[in-house]
């Protein structure tokens, strides 16, 4: 069987399971059918007592099959989920990493301002716009410093908005063991039932 991605598991499996829901719905339909004659006619309950039990080994290997898709569709989703859990988690640390290096820097651009040095007009926006209070603070530390003008380059300009790395995940691949796709009809042939109508 060729690799499958998350998303190709779950969409595959997802198709099975639909077909093989429907496919044991007719069965147990067929099997009630048959019940209800038999049940109505005793004379011909010999009879019919071999198909309802075909229909009976049919049923159990569908729900069999059924309940096999389901579990590993289950494990596929659960490993998607974890993924994305830890994706969530991954970009709140980088989210977290990221502001606190910003932090970082408008607190020297602040420090550097306060002083009287000269600072770029770019750090200066930025501490005005991240931190306001802050930047009002190192305006007031500047009116009571002496005005040394120290020349500094800006803190963000090794800086340039980089595209993020992130992986799809539903294009991840799925976990081995994947059960082997079977048609619901086949299954129900073999396990001796009739296949569908």
């Amino acid at each position: 069987m060729p690799k499958l991605t998350i998303n190709d598991a779950l969409t595959t499996y997802g198709k099975q399971i639909r077909k093989y829901t429907t496919r044991m719905s007719e069965v147990r339909h067929e099997k009630e059918s048959l019940a209800k004659i038999m049940e109505e006619e005793p004379e011909k309950a010999d009879i019919l007592k071999e198909d309802y039990d075909r229909l009976e080994l049919s049923y159990q290997a569908l729900s069999k099959k059924h309940k096999e898709y389901c579990d590993y569709t289950a494990m596929v989703t659960e490993l998607q989920v974890s993924l994305q859990n830890i994706q969530a988690a991954k970009n709140e640390a980088d989210a977290y990493a990221k502001e606190s290096e910003e932090m970082s820097k408008c607190m020297q651009v602040a420090i550097r301002y306060g002083r009287g040095d000269r600072v770029p007009a770019k750090d200066l926006k930025k501490l005005m716009e991240k931190f306001p209070e802050l930047y009002t603070m190192a305006e007031q530390m500047r009116m009571m410093s002496e005005k040394t003008k120290k020349k500094h380059k800006s803190l963000w300009e090794d800086e340039e908005e980089k595209p993020e790395d992130q992986t799809d995940i539903d294009e991840t691949e799925a976990p081995e063991g994947a059960p082997e796709i079977v048609e619901a009809d086949a299954v129900a042939s073999d396990a001796g039932g009739t296949g569908a109508e």
